[in-house]
Parts: structure tokens; C-alpha cells; sequence
């Protein structure tokens, strides 16, 4: 999506190795006494982001701080874990409702409808419906890092490997007085997806808009 958006896909493939590298040096090099919650955060983004891309990358890595380490093959074994910690685990999530928020800031509610598994019952025009109180109160969605907040996410469990999502809407006055309900289930948590596949899209339902 960065690359589409700046339209740098020339310089792909440099990009990927310039954030594996920093990947890599938070893993192997930071000790983990050092680190924050905000690095810690970081850390996990970039691993989910490089598994998405390429998971061979993160793989590789794991060998170099385990030498007996090695990727499931079973289809069969348990999804619980997924190759994801936690952590990682609830970045990859949150980066899926950014990737739809992102384009409910640009006001494209088409291709906001596009990405969802319910798009029949949310087309572009429905989508923009809802949120026109919001748009003509508060002027914007914001999808700035603050908006990005780990505050303004709320994660739940749901039903067939589903997470609910209850996302806060930040505007400019800084109200965050509506909120956005999501379901978003990740590849691996997909029914027949095994583990270590985790280049397919993420599937997301909205579920609606409320007022606070």
C-alpha cells in the first residue's frame, strides 16, 4: 500500500531490505533490557509487516538466534500460535483496521467498500451515509500517528477466529467522540490457512458506526 500510494515501486525490493535491516538490528543487536513498549511495538510491526511480504526474511533471522528453530509444515498443527507473539498478533490487527481507516480519511468509500468481506451490505454510498453526521460535525477522520494510538484500539475476541474491533474516530478538535466497529480475522486464523502462510489479505467486516 506505501508503494502503491508513493509510487515507488522501482525501489520496492530496497525498501524491503532497508526495513528488514532494521529489523534485524532491533532483534539481534538491542538487548532486551533496553527496549520500551514503544520499541517493542516497533519491533513487532516490522515483523508482522516482513512476514506479510516475505516470511522467509523473519525465518531466516529465527535460525540466527536458535539454530535448532524451525517453520511449522504441518497444515494440521494448531493455529493458536500462528508464528505470531502477541504482540505481533495485535499490530497486525491493528494495521488492518488502518488500512480501512485510512481510506474512510480520504473519503474513498468505494474502494473502503472494496475491501470488505460484507461489501454487499456496505457499499460505498451506505458507508458514506453513515458517517455524514460525523463529517459534518467534525470535518475529518484523522490517520495521523496519533490517531494510531494503541488507546483508541479495543480488541475481542469473536466467534471462527474473528477479532472485534472497537476503533475510536480521532478528529481534529480532538472530540474522538465516535467509534468504528470492525470484525478482522488474519489469514492464519482463516479456516484451512496453515501456519506460516501469511501473505493472503486479512478479512474484514464492518459491523457500523455509533455515536458516543
Amino acid at each position: 500500500e506505501y508503494v502503491r500510494e508513493y509510487e515507488i515501486q522501482r525501489a520496492e525490493g530496497l525498501l524491503l531490505r532497508y526495513l528488514s535491516d532494521v529489523y534485524k538490528t532491533l532483534v539481534q543487536t538491542v538487548p532486551h533490557q533496553a527496549k520500551n513498549e514503544a520499541i517493542e511495538e516497533i519491533e513487532a510491526y516490522l515483523g508482522a509487516l516482513l512476514r506479510t511480504v516475505d516470511s522467509s526474511l523473519v525465518e531466516e533471522w529465527e535460525r540466527l538466534r536458535d539454530p535448532k528453530w524451525a517453520a511449522p509444515k504441518d497444515a494440521s498443527a494448531p493455529r493458536v500460535a500462528s508464528g505470531l507473539a502477541p504482540r505481533e498478533r495485535v499490530v497486525r490487527l491493528r494495521n488492518e483496521t488502518f488500512r480501512f481507516l485510512r481510506l474512510l480519511a480520504r473519503q474513498d468509500f468505494s474502494e473502503a467498500s472494496a475491501l470488505l468481506q460484507n461489501a454487499a451490505e456496505w457499499p460505498g454510498e451506505r458507508i458514506a451515509a453513515e458517517l455524514s453526521a460525523y463529517l459534518t460535525d467534525r470535518k475529518e477522520i484523522l490517520s495521523t500517528p496519533a490517531a494510531r494510538a494503541p488507546s483508541f484500539t479495543v480488541i475481542s475476541e469473536a466467534e471462527g477466529g474473528w477479532r472485534r474491533i472497537n476503533q475510536r474516530l480521532v478528529d481534529p478538535e480532538r472530540c474522538d467522540d465516535w467509534e468504528m466497529d470492525l470484525e478482522v480475522r488474519l489469514p492464519e486464523d482463516g479456516a484451512g490457512e496453515s501456519v506460516g502462510e501469511s501473505k493472503a489479505p486479512a478479512e474484514i467486516r464492518l459491523l457500523g458506526f455509533r455515536a458516543l
